[in-house]
């Protein structure tokens, strides 16, 4: 659901539209994208926004048995970067059994966050970084150098759920995707196998 903090009847209606598909799918997840643009209200008016608009998901996500994954963006133009902030909305709905975090590697770099909120997450979306001042516009490639420390962190601190990559159009159309997407396994997995 995009711009799902700025709650309007239009977006109720994509929310309840879209629990219905993802249901009727078999699907036991909605991802939840804040809004991400250049201008915002004051931070009380746009925590209020966030609370608010959570609220009106819960009931929508919870008739339908679904759980709605939160993903922060790090861009500077998004109303909702960190993962702190969302746990914290969160915790604020007692939304706990209906709501969890997208953790990206892309997004959590460019928000510089250190907290990882193991125990809310419940997706992890694998994008590598290229160009850590590139804050604006999607860089997600294959694995990078930090994917691994992210991930390891994640997996200590009892993370136990899914992994996903998640990539720039470029990637979709290489000559041999499955060997870059292979090669980018390996490479975490060894990244993990040397750290311990």
């Amino acid at each position: 659901l995009q711009g799902f903090n700025d709650w309007t009847p239009t977006r109720q209606a994509e929310a309840s539209n879209l629990a219905d598909y993802a249901t009727a799918c078999g699907a036991e997840t909605l991802v939840l994208v804040p809004a991400n643009r250049s201008s915002w209200p004051t931070n009380s008016e746009r925590q209020d926004n966030l609370r608010f608009a959570l609220n009106e998901i819960k009931p929508i996500l919870q008739s339908r048995g679904l759980i709605g994954l939160i993903e922060p963006l790090g861009f500077r133009t998004c109303s909702l970067r960190s993962k702190k902030e969302a746990a914290e909305a969160v915790a604020a709905v007692d939304g706990q059994s209906v709501f969890r975090l997208v953790h990206d590697t892309f997004h959590h770099t460019l928000a510089g966050e250190t907290c990882l909120f193991c125990e809310l997450t419940g997706l992890v979306h694998i994008s590598s970084v290229n160009d850590p001042t590139f804050w604006i516009y999607p860089d997600r490639f294959l694995a990078g150098s930090d994917n691994g420390s992210q991930i390891q962190a994640l997996l200590d601190g009892g993370y136990a759920g899914p992994f996903s990559f998640e990539l720039v159009e470029e990637v979709h159309s290489l000559d041999d995707l499955a060997g870059a997407l292979a090669a980018s396994i390996d490479f975490i997995r060894r990244g993990l196998l040397s750290s311990k």
